[in-house]
């Protein structure tokens, strides 16, 4: 009886957690093009991930010319759009294509962005 009550209040838990969201961790990998590791000594460059449907932005990570970096992301029960933004001390910024994040959408591989575009 009080197996069937634990599990009972286990799969209402983890229902409750899919039906509303929560925090996400995932690791982001990419390169900022025509940028050389020596280039960047002195200039930080920082990554935010946004929301494309809100603007809302993660806290950012500081990343190298290549980096993988783990973010953290608040995201909702269902999957939405995403991109991934970096904004440098020097004035350069740059971004990534549109990636869809949360729900059922998987990333225990990670995100990799590719090489980021010039804004």
């Amino acid at each position: 009886m009080r197996f069937g009550r634990l599990m009972a209040s286990t799969v209402l838990w983890l229902s409750a957690c899919a039906a509303t969201g929560g925090d996400l961790i995932v690791r982001v990998s990419g390169r900022i093009p025509d940028v050389a590791v020596d280039d960047l000594q002195g200039v930080a460059c920082k990554m935010d991930a946004v929301s494309a449907r809100t603007g809302e932005r993660s806290a950012g990570k500081v990343v190298a010319d290549e980096f993988s970096v783990p973010m953290m992301m608040v995201v909702g029960p269902e999957a939405a759009p995403y991109f991934f933004e970096v904004a440098c001390e020097n004035g350069a910024r740059y971004q990534s294509r549109e990636f869809l994040v949360g729900g059922r959408q998987t990333h225990a591989n990670g995100i990799d962005v590719g090489e980021l575009q010039a804004k």
